[in-house]
């Protein structure tokens, strides 16, 4: 994926989702990958992978995403929620949708996605806990 803010800065990382699971890992070493393991939300630190954080706060957002997911493809082209506004662009040459706006008082960022594909993921890139590297999968 491809973040795009409204101030023109750019980050770039992955996203890997699977039945309720979540993996969204920034590629900046500065930075941090989330991960969702059903119940809750961590934040693991891309440059010190023992550092772990529990996140309660300001989840909406990412709890939306997954809902998206696991009601692929029967979703909507937007969702405006008290907090947020989301808005999709479906891909005319494939499946995937090709964007995801959003919308908040805090945040406006686009969501680009490249290179999608359906895989069956391995569960070992799910553990927040197990920090398994990306480049041993693509």
């Amino acid at each position: 994926f491809e973040e795009i803010y409204n101030d023109g800065s750019i980050q770039e990382g992955y996203i890997l989702i699977k039945s309720g699971k979540l993996r969204y890992q920034y590629q900046d070493e500065k930075l941090f990958t989330i991960f969702f393991d059903g119940n809750n939300f961590y934040s693991v630190n891309n440059s010190n992978k023992s550092t772990i954080n529990k996140i309660t706060e300001n989840v909406e957002i990412l709890e939306e995403i997954i809902l998206l997911a696991k009601n692929y493809p029967n979703i909507k082209s937007e969702y405006n929620k008290e907090e947020f506004l989301i808005k999709l662009e479906k891909s005319s040459s494939n499946n995937f949708y090709k964007r995801i706006s959003i919308i908040s008082q805090n945040i406006k960022v686009s969501i680009f996605f490249y290179n999608c594909s359906f895989e069956n993921l391995d569960n070992r890139y799910f553990s927040f806990r197990s920090f398994l590297e990306l480049n041993q999968w693509y």
